[in-house]
């Protein structure tokens, strides 16, 4: 599905972010990385969603590298999801609805039923759609930010600790419905999911569904 090549960044006080490094992910494939804070875990998943150049290497999508696709076709591909990303000041609704305002998606319809769907996993009632985002919790913005990714249908999803402000039962629940949407749709389009996480519990039931574990030490990955 994805794979890199002598894939490295080195930022712009010299720093070596990331060393090189070689491997791939495969089709419906579900990874969580770990290790210390400032390993460059999320740098990685930058690199790999276009949003960050590399310094050397190549990443390649089903044999077409990222230099040869427009970032709004690689981005079709790959969701991520970063750990705080922004809400505008109006209904969950609507910041559910932003993407389909862009010219890329411009030709799909928002579907409200969808997300009820989803909420309802979440055991976040139907009226959680008209709430303000101003009016979130750090937690539900995070489940805001997902579902919002989650609608375009990513066939690699990149998760940055997409649970780190839920409680231990919502979080619980997330992972049940990242692992269910994972195989919803196994045979005619192939899904996998990267996700970086700092809880050992967390870690240990993804393992125990058939996660797979990468780690990340001062710049190195091992996967």
């Amino acid at each position: 599905m994805l794979s890199f090549n002598n894939l490295s960044l080195i930022l712009p006080n010299q720093k070596t972010a990331i060393y090189p490094t070689t491997g791939q992910i495969l089709p419906n494939q579900f990874i969580v990385l770990t290790g210390s804070s400032g390993s460059g875990k999320s740098l990685l998943l930058r690199l790999f969603s276009s949003l960050l150049a590399s310094t050397t290497g190549t990443i390649t999508w089903q044999n077409q590298t990222l230099d040869n696709l427009t970032p709004s076709i690689w981005r079709s591909h790959i969701g991520f999801v970063q750990q705080h990303s922004e809400l505008i000041d109006d209904t969950v609704q609507n910041n559910l609805a932003l993407p389909y305002h862009f010219n890329f998606y411009k030709n799909q319809t928002f579907n409200p039923k969808f997300h009820l769907d989803y909420l309802t996993q979440l055991n976040k009632p139907a009226d959680f759609l008209q709430k303000n985002s101003q009016e979130l919790s750090g937690g539900e913005r995070q489940i805001v930010n997902l579902l919002r990714c989650l609608q375009l249908n990513p066939q690699l999803l990149l998760l940055d600790e997409p649970t780190s402000a839920l409680d231990p039962v919502s979080a619980v629940l997330v992972e049940n419905l990242l692992l269910k949407w994972q195989h919803s749709n196994p045979t005619t389009m192939p899904r996998s999911v990267l996700w970086i996480s700092h809880d050992p519990m967390q870690l240990q039931r993804l393992r125990e569904q058939g996660a797979s574990h990468w780690t990340m030490d001062n710049g190195v990955l091992l996967c």
